[in-house]
């Protein structure tokens, strides 16, 4: 994905590094999202969930700067916004007043963690940008986690990021591969995972939810996957 500036697979984990990682490049974050490719990805998605019917509530994973949040709060959708950089969270805050948005609830810091998911009502929709499921190792774990929440009929939408030189294995290998990433020309680093399509399918379809459409977006590397929870 052009938002890194290098992938090198490694073994091991820095997961606990996570956070700092997105707390520090929060401030530049918002520049070089905008980029043009970047713009495309994001009008691409939006404009793909505003196509289903039937969404009056959705849980924002990862919801970063708030970057999607002007669309979906011109859609009157009741939001969750989960969030844990702090950093990455108070620029949506101060872009959208968030503590006098009577349509937004936030889960942003410690409060963003599994147990707070886990105590959520149900949603319509689970929504997950920009590769920030890149961010989990268990994938089987948060879609374990997810399918509790989600109505029946509801729906799950990722965006995943996959480097073309793995897009084709992807689908016949269920591999999670670990790589280091840098942010635009940031200094600092952190591990993401890359998880094949056959992967996220497999685990989701474990937690009754089946793929319904999968959407490669232009030459970004995001893969677009729409899940939908059975009953």
């Amino acid at each position: 994905m052009n938002l890194f500036n290098h992938e090198n697979e490694m073994s091991g984990t820095n997961i606990d590094k996570t956070i700092f990682y997105y707390d520090k490049i929060a401030k530049d974050y918002d520049k070089e999202i905008q980029r043009d490719f970047n713009k495309e990805v994001r009008t691409g998605v939006k404009n793909y969930v505003l196509s289903i019917s039937g969404i009056t509530s959705l849980l924002d994973f990862g919801a970063g700067t708030g970057g999607d949040l002007n669309w979906q709060l011109e859609a009157g959708f009741l939001i969750t916004f989960y969030e844990p950089s702090k950093n990455m969270a108070s620029i949506a805050e101060r872009s959208y007043n968030l503590r006098n948005q009577e349509l937004v609830k936030t889960l942003i810091g410690e409060k963003a963690n599994y147990i707070s998911l886990k105590e959520e009502g149900k949603k319509d929709l689970i929504f997950s940008n920009f590769a920030a499921i890149n961010s989990v190792k268990n994938i089987e774990e948060l879609f374990t986690i997810f399918s509790s929440i989600i109505n029946n009929e509801g729906h799950l939408i990722i965006v995943a990021y996959l480097p073309k030189s793995k897009r084709f294995l992807s689908d016949f290998f269920s591999f999670t591969k670990e790589m280091t990433i840098a942010f635009g020309n940031s200094t600092f680093q952190m591990t993401a995972y890359l998880h094949s399509s056959k992967r996220l399918v497999t685990k989701a379809k474990k937690n009754r939810l089946l793929l319904i459409k999968k959407m490669v977006l232009g030459d970004s590397g995001f893969i677009l996957y729409h899940f939908k929870k059975t009953a």
